[in-house]
């Protein structure tokens, strides 16, 4: 059921992120691109966002310690999220379909209402240093950059050095803050100091750190362009990465620990 829980998370914002991407390419001047396919890109958006969808319905109605966790956490978030990206899918499913014009910003907002739900539902009250804006931040920054990944095969060619450029920057900013947080956490309480250790030795979080945010990075850096594999080698890295919050942060028994 975590692995639900974690596949949920991870396709929704990168089709948020890809979403975000086709909004600027409308209205930023030098990213129109006649030629994108945008039904091809708003396919895989709604493929991200179904599997997405699906896992969280399996989720919340899996486990008994599940629904009794949902419960004891905020579960009004919890609902907010389902609600805010099943109107995502529904609008990107309009924005498909050429219904309205204002369908993909619409879509757009509604993603990111569905972000923030998700931010808010997997913060613990019991534990302050994990109900904080960590794992809203940590969305975040997974929406932008696996959305500027994605996007580079959408714009036109100034659009991509554009991108480029924003895509080295959040890759260098997701890394500074991944790997900042074992050792601030370290300096804290005995809880804190646990999940430290459970971050700063999980094999996960490494594969997340390396495949996922260096290597991007390198290349970008090296070749000056992200090769298709790169992105679904970042999607992957970031599955691991969201696995290792979400079972190896250590919370006294909350949603944090569910087996996979």
């Amino acid at each position: 059921m975590g692995l639900c829980l974690i596949l949920s998370t991870v396709l929704t914002q990168a089709a948020v992120g890809m979403t975000l991407i086709l909004w600027l390419t409308d209205i930023i001047p030098g990213w129109k691109n006649p030629q994108l396919a945008r039904k091809t890109v708003w396919r895989w958006i709604l493929g991200m966002t179904a599997t997405g969808l699906a896992a969280l319905l399996i989720y919340a109605g899996g486990l008994p310690e599940v629904r009794q966790s949902l419960r004891q956490t905020h579960i009004q978030w919890a609902w907010m999220e389902w609600f805010l990206f099943s109107a995502f899918f529904i609008l990107a499913a309009a924005a498909y379909a050429g219904i309205g014009a204002l369908a993909t910003p619409a879509a757009l907002i509604c993603g990111l209402g569905g972000i923030v739900a998700s931010g808010a539902s997997y913060a613990i009250s019991a534990r302050p240093f994990i109900c904080s804006i960590l794992p809203l931040l940590f969305f975040i920054l997974t929406t932008t950059t696996l959305g500027a990944a994605f996007g580079l095969s959408f714009p036109a060619r100034k659009g991509q050095k554009q991108l480029q450029r924003i895509l080295t920057g959040m890759l260098i900013l997701t890394s500074a803050v991944f790997i900042a947080i074992p050792p601030i956490w370290g300096t804290g309480g005995k809880m804190m100091r646990a999940a430290a250790l459970a971050w700063g030795f999980s094999p996960l979080f490494w594969i997340f750190i390396a495949l996922g945010l260096l290597v991007p990075l390198f290349l970008i850096i090296g070749l000056r362009n992200l090769p298709p594999w790169a992105t679904w080698l970042m999607l992957l890295a970031t599955i691991a990465g969201r696995a290792q919050l979400f079972l190896s942060t250590p919370n006294g028994g909350g949603i944090f620990r569910l087996p996979l």
